[in-house]
């Protein structure tokens, strides 16, 4: 005995369907009747795709798993869609309620991230505080420059033989690092470069181009300074900095002059260091 196969009811409807349209009305060999009911039965299955695809129980069950998930725009999609489609079904007020979770919870959300942005900015401004504290501030604003420096640094080239780091801090860009080496005695040395040894490590800077070194005098002594980028040299303030002990060398046309690097140089050059990552991460 043959075994009898269920009809595929959504194929043979879905090829009547086409049929019927292409006839425009009953294809031949099939009554009015026929096509009527065929109609009726693709109509249903129309609407039963429908259901399973957009029913109610099928949209809160969307709603239900977006919220699950916090996908809170997920939750009133699904949820507007039921209440349009759904107006009267009873899943309509279970997604209501579900919307209006959401939106408490994303409300909430969005409280405790303001409230986290707020700590983070006070504490950045606390820490940008404290690593400005105990530098100098000059402000230029024809250029639009912020000059820092600290306070234990000469301020002028004419002090005292010293080495150190400003920030220059331009409004429109980042802050950087300059270096500057000041030399002040009774006598000129001419200087051309400059050698320190710190720790195990030397490191030499070249100095005897046009103008890398200033010169001046008053009140019957020298000064002669040299100011560069620090970018490059940041290596050997580190070293300087970590090193028990430091030596720097001015080393002129014909004589040189050797001094000790102090604690308080150190200190002053790590604080240095310190401000400017402090204002690299500013907001």
């Amino acid at each position: 005995m043959s075994r009898v196969l269920p009809p595929r009811r959504p194929v043979v409807c879905l090829s009547l369907a086409f049929l019927l349209a292409a006839c425009g009305g009953s294809p031949a060999g099939v009554s009015r009747a026929e096509a009527d009911s065929l109609r009726a039965i693709i109509e249903t299955l129309t609407k039963e795709v429908d259901d399973l695809k957009h029913g109610a129980p099928r949209l809160l069950g969307e709603a239900r798993t977006a919220f699950a998930s916090q996908r809170w725009d997920e939750v009133k999609r699904a949820a507007t869609m039921l209440e349009e489609r759904h107006p009267q079904a009873l899943e309509t007020d279970s997604a209501q309620a579900l919307v209006e979770r959401a939106v408490n919870a994303e409300r909430a959300a969005q409280a405790a991230a303001d409230r986290e942005a707020e700590r983070v900015r006070r504490e950045e401004a606390a820490r940008l505080a404290n690593a400005l504290k105990g530098l100098t501030k000059k402000r230029d604003d024809i250029k639009n420059v912020t000059y820092y420096r600290d306070a234990t640094s000469p301020q002028f080239v004419d002090s005292r033989s010293n080495i150190s780091l400003a920030i220059i801090d331009p409004d429109d860009r980042d802050p950087y690092l300059a270096l500057y080496i000041y030399y002040v005695a009774d006598d000129w040395l001419f200087i051309e470069n400059y050698t320190v040894k710190a720790g195990a490590e030397t490191f030499q800077i070249d100095a005897s181009g046009f103008d890398d070194v200033k010169r001046d005098n008053n009140y019957g002594g020298i000064f002669e300074w040299y100011t560069a980028l620090a970018e490059s040299h940041l290596p050997m303030i580190r070293a300087i900095i970590a090193a028990p002990s430091a030596t720097l060398r001015y080393q002129g046309r014909q004589y040189y002059k050797d001094r000790t690097i102090t604690a308080s140089e150190k200190r002053a050059l790590q604080h240095m260091l310190d401000a400017h990552a402090a204002l690299l991460k500013r907001g």
